[in-house]
């Protein structure tokens, strides 16, 4: 499974390199990206890492995800995030499987009226497919009719199979847009109106209060943020 998983991923995402490696007791995946996509790194491979943990869930019970201090300086958030455990690393972003059957707590207990984790790798993969169509198409703002048409089902299927995994389409293209933007807040000088509009907002005042609504925070107090954090560091 792992193989045809690895085989997927190499085709489907050509700027991410993935490395399969088996020691004593895990088998861990290395996930680098081509320098092409250098300035959206931690997305791609949060991205990817999430829907790795979410596929090693049919196999093993214990994962531990090594991050690269460089890009991922909040391991609590991240911990948070992808429900496994996180730990710091020097120069490789690794996910380890391993064989033990000791269960990782996370650092806030999962509410109880929340659905099963999901049991079928192909589930996981429509999710991976599902966020790499809404990249290529961010832009444009691609709405669930078109994505469901690309990935040959109805929007009723698609929305049906989300529904299984505890997710929406609106949801998903929401964290897959904000994600990006995020980057582009605390890594480049662009405005902000210009990042609502490559992340497929029509203006600045609707991406504003949907940023708000997700983070939190709006894109300036963001921006902020990260810029007092600069000044400090």
């Amino acid at each position: 499974m792992v193989t045809e998983i690895m085989a997927f991923m190499r085709v489907r995402f050509p700027l991410l390199h993935f490395e399969l490696k088996q020691s004593d007791d895990y088998l861990s995946i290395f996930i680098s990206c081509d320098k092409r996509i250098i300035s959206l790194e931690s997305f791609f491979i949060q991205t990817m890492a999430a829907s790795m943990v979410s596929l090693g869930n049919i196999r093993t019970q214990r994962m531990v995800f090594c991050a690269r201090q460089d890009i991922f300086n909040d391991i609590r958030s991240l911990e948070s995030l992808l429900h496994c455990e996180v730990t710091p690393s020097q120069d490789i972003n690794e996910i380890r499987y391993y064989e033990t059957n000791v269960q990782f707590q996370p650092l806030r207990e999962r509410d109880a009226t929340s659905k099963p984790a999901p049991n079928r790798a192909e589930e996981q993969g429509l999710v991976v497919r599902l966020r790499s169509l809404l990249l290529e198409n961010m832009k444009i703002s691609i709405g669930a009719e078109s994505i469901a048409s690309n990935m040959g089902m109805s929007v009723r299927t698609l929305c049906r199979r989300l529904s299984d995994l505890g997710m929406t389409f609106n949801a998903v293209r929401t964290d897959v847009r904000m994600q990006i933007a995020t980057r582009y807040l605390t890594t480049t000088r662009m405005s902000i109106e210009r990042i609502a509009d490559l992340v497929g907002y029509s203006d600045q005042a609707t991406f504003t209060r949907a940023f708000r609504e997700w983070k939190g925070q709006t894109p300036n107090e963001l921006r902020q943020q990260q810029t007092q954090k600069d000044d400090v560091e």
